[in-house]
């Protein structure tokens, strides 16, 4: 199996709406998502407000740490719960994005 159809298998699997358009179809949907502007530019939004609200917290946390358990627990609301809300975020708008072009797909074959 090549790694094209593992990538396209994976991402089927994590996007369900790929099911409604043939296989050859779905890479270039994948890839169209991915260089989708609107994908980066949440992106592009979602680091500079973590870096403007989070990025002097971080950097005073990482200057003055006593030991590996103590720094973790610090990060948790600076570093880690954020990171979970920006990949969730890219998540559901590159959903949002295959879910139109798998649309804009059906409605030019019909």
């Amino acid at each position: 199996m090549s790694t094209k159809e593992i990538k396209t298998r994976q991402m089927t699997q994590r996007y369900p709406v790929l099911l409604k358009v043939s296989e050859e179809k779905r890479l270039p949907i994948i890839k169209k998502s991915q260089k989708n502007p609107v994908l980066w530019i949440v992106f592009l939004a979602l680091m500079v407000m973590w870096i403007y609200f989070f990025g002097g917290t971080i950097i005073a946390v990482s200057e003055n740490h006593s030991s590996i358990l103590n720094l973790l627990y610090r990060l948790i609301i600076p570093a880690f719960i954020p990171a979970l809300v920006i990949f969730t975020s890219l998540f559901w708008v590159q959903k949002f994005i295959i879910t139109k072009l798998v649309k804009k797909e059906l409605s030019q074959i019909l």
